[in-house]
C-alpha cells in the first residue's frame, strides 16, 4: 500500500490572554502571519492577535492505512 499524507488543520481561538502574553503574541506576529500560513511536517502557527485572538495550527503528517488519520488527528 501507498504511502499517503494527511494535511490537518486544527482552528481555535486564544482564551482569556493576559496583556504580557498579548503583547508577547504580537511581537511574534510577524512570524505567524496567516498570508504565510503552510503545512509542515512540524506544524505551523498562524494568527492575526490584533484583528482577533483566533489560531490555526496546521501540520502534516502520513500513513497507509485510513485509520491512520486517527493517529495523526490526535497527534
Amino acid at each position: 500500500m501507498t504511502e499517503r499524507t494527511f494535511r490537518i488543520a486544527v482552528r481555535g481561538s486564544f482564551d482569556r490572554l493576559t496583556q504580557p502574553q498579548r503583547d508577547r503574541l504580537l511581537e511574534c506576529a510577524g512570524q505567524h502571519d496567516p498570508l504565510y500560513a503552510s503545512f509542515t511536517e512540524d506544524g505551523h502557527l498562524s494568527y492575526d492577535i490584533a484583528a482577533r485572538a483566533a489560531f490555526t495550527f496546521q501540520f502534516l503528517a502520513t500513513g497507509k492505512e485510513e485509520e491512520d488519520i486517527v493517529g495523526a488527528a490526535k497527534r
